[in-house]
């Protein structure tokens, strides 16, 4: 059971929730935004290391595996869910760069990723070969997509054309 942790100013008490239905195992190395005013939290693609759990320790020092999707945390409901990325990453995914909130565009924001490096999901990776992610498209998604029930698993994202 993978734990999110949170503490609660009026009551002063520490309390935690099973995160382990949006994410299999613990990434690192993800971008992540929150929108506070809609107790959502994201944590877009990332990585895996021999010292993300004890399941990973047979990867051996230097390898990473990229993990497709974003988690998505619900603060009031304590539920967790992952939304595919897909239909911006393709086969791949990735790692470090930016993730960021911007409400007032839509009707609940949009979350804009950007930057960081990209590797094929799932495939064994030396840290030190990074493949830099252009900025001639920049990945947005709608927010209010996670509250409609009707589209695919990757409703929500687009692509956006960047110059300049």
């Amino acid at each position: 059971m993978y734990s999110l942790w949170a503490y609660d100013t009026n009551t002063q008490i520490w309390d935690h929730f099973d995160t382990s239905h949006g994410t299999t195992y613990r990434p690192s190395s993800g971008p992540y935004a929150e929108a506070s005013e809609l107790g959502l939290g994201f944590y877009f693609n990332g990585e895996i290391d021999s010292g993300s759990a004890p399941e990973t320790q047979s990867l051996g020092d230097g390898v990473n595996l990229f993990l497709e999707g974003m988690v998505v945390i619900d603060t009031a409901a304590r539920t967790t869910r992952n939304v595919s990325t897909s239909s911006v990453t393709g086969t791949n995914a990735r790692n470090r760069g930016g993730l960021q909130y911007v409400p007032g565009i839509g009707e609940k924001g949009i979350l804009v990723a950007f930057g960081g490096a990209e590797k094929p999901l799932g495939k064994p990776d030396n840290v030190e070969a990074d493949d830099w992610v252009t900025l001639d498209q920049i990945a947005v998604f709608d927010v209010n997509s996670l509250f409609t029930t009707n589209g695919s698993d990757t409703r929500g994202w687009y692509l956006q054309n960047a110059t300049g």
